[in-house]
């Protein structure tokens, strides 16, 4: 078992609980940075602990669908089946983008990359071995 960044693990309790249901390898939450992870690794070890490197991060599942209502105007909605790309755009025109899924769950994403780019070397001299990279709709 692998869990991944939505599980929010921000401190080292939450490790050790993890290690003991039996997950292989724990994404740390993206809300750590630098000092925090060197702090939870300090406490329980490198060993199965991961970090997001980079990636497109989910802000929210719903079960509603904007696209039927936009796009469709509430009728049968089969937007969700062809290759467009569509975005939720807020106030400052940052361009949110949204997907669904097999299941008809609509998933937002936020408008930047998250990238820790800058930080492997730092990541690799904590003792960092797994890193999680979380491709979108990259080339």
């Amino acid at each position: 078992l692998v869990s991944d960044y939505f599980l929010n693990v921000t401190n080292s309790y939450y490790v050790d609980y993890l290690r003991k249901l039996g997950i292989s390898r724990i994404t740390l939450s993206i809300e750590n940075d630098l000092d925090s992870i060197k702090s939870i690794v300090s406490r329980v070890g490198n060993s199965n602990i991961e970090v997001l490197i980079y990636g497109k991060l989910e802000c929210m599942i719903t079960k509603y669908c904007p696209l039927k209502e936009l796009v469709n105007k509430d009728k049968v909605c089969n937007v969700c089946h062809n290759n467009k790309k569509y975005y939720l755009k807020d106030r400052n025109n940052s361009l949110y983008p949204i997907k669904q899924d097999s299941n008809h769950l609509t998933h937002i994403f936020y408008y930047k990359d998250y990238s820790l780019d800058n930080d492997i070397n730092s990541l690799k001299n904590i003792g960092i071995k797994n890193y999680q990279i979380s491709l979108f709709d990259e080339d």
